[in-house]
């Protein structure tokens, strides 16, 4: 992709979100338009639902034993967030919610955004606070980018929201 053919497709509409491609950071402006394998989103997709669903309902049913934490600190903090009665509870719906959506294929460009801020503190508590191998490395970390990588395969919908000047 030309810098040339870019900035021809900023003179045109305002309306779908074309005159800001410029703008944006060059890995992005050539993502932008080559589609991802759809069987493998589609895998990515299911996966992460999956987790997230059978993670939030967990919370509720009690499916598994979750073990707890080595680290008291991580202990303290799971601790404090499920006697608050409030915040674990609506993570834990947010899990269920945007879960069922990404394995139903419904409103996934939304899910995505709204799951992002859950991935972002599971990375967080599961790498620096929990901290293991697999429950820190490969569950956080797996869990963001699994996130990361969906919202990037669903870029073209995000696009017009990319716009630094909105005009109406």
């Amino acid at each position: 992709v030309s810098r040339e053919s870019i900035l021809a497709l900023c003179r045109g509409s305002h309306r779908n979100g074309d005159r800001c491609v410029a703008r944006l950071p060059a890995c992005i402006q050539q993502r932008i338009g080559r589609p991802m394998n759809a069987k493998i989103v589609a895998a990515l997709r299911i996966l992460f639902g999956l987790h997230f669903l059978v993670n939030g309902a967990n919370f509720f049913f009690h499916f598994f034993s979750v073990p707890p934490p080595q680290n008291p600190l991580a202990t303290q903090f799971m601790k404090a967030m499920v006697e608050t009665g409030v915040i674990f509870s609506a993570v834990k719906t947010v899990e269920v919610v945007t879960g069922a959506a990404l394995l139903v294929n419904r409103f996934v460009p939304l899910a995505l955004v709204v799951a992002l801020p859950v991935s972002v503190n599971v990375f967080f508590v599961d790498v620096f606070l929990i901290g293991t191998w697999f429950g820190g490395w490969v569950l956080g970390l797996g869990t963001l980018l699994l996130n990361v990588v969906l919202l990037f395969a669903y870029l073209r919908y995000y696009r017009p929201m990319l716009c630094a000047r909105a005009e109406l």
